[in-house]
């Protein structure tokens, strides 16, 4: 007594038959695109004008040489200021959010650049923020 498998379909000739089919249907689109016509208006394509050369020196600088000046600077620079900066303001120039700029005074300013951050309690009972002028020489 012998037992033989079932024959079933090769998978091969299925991908075979499924990309001949979307060959057959892929060619029949493009002859009804064809025949039909284009189905955009095609506009005339002009070419572009050439640029005018103008007369007045221009400065060349590298793009390597221009400083970028970036929201760490900016409050860098404020908090190295006499009266200080509250952190509405440093809000307002960097458009952070308090919890951020409260984040950035603690892990850069204290932790990453090893700065002293001095705070105090003005008259107006806001809290002013800045660096140590003589721990940051």
């Amino acid at each position: 007594m012998t037992i033989t498998k079932p024959t079933t379909p090769s998978r091969t000739g299925t991908r075979i038959r499924s990309r001949v089919l979307e060959l057959g249907t892929a060619k029949r689109r493009r002859r009804k695109q064809t025949e039909a016509g284009p189905a955009v208006a095609v506009m005339p394509v002009q070419p572009p004008e050439p640029p005018v050369a103008s007369t007045a020196p221009t400065s060349i600088v590298p793009t390597w040489a221009t400083a970028r000046v970036t929201k760490n600077d900016l409050v860098l620079n404020q908090l190295k200021q006499k009266d200080g900066v509250s952190i509405s303001d440093m809000m307002d120039v960097t458009g952070w959010q308090a919890h951020s700029v409260r984040g950035f005074l603690s892990a850069v300013i204290r932790k990453k650049l090893g700065l002293t951050l001095l705070t105090e309690v003005g008259k107006d009972g806001i809290r002013r923020y800045r660096i140590d002028a003589r721990a940051a020489a």
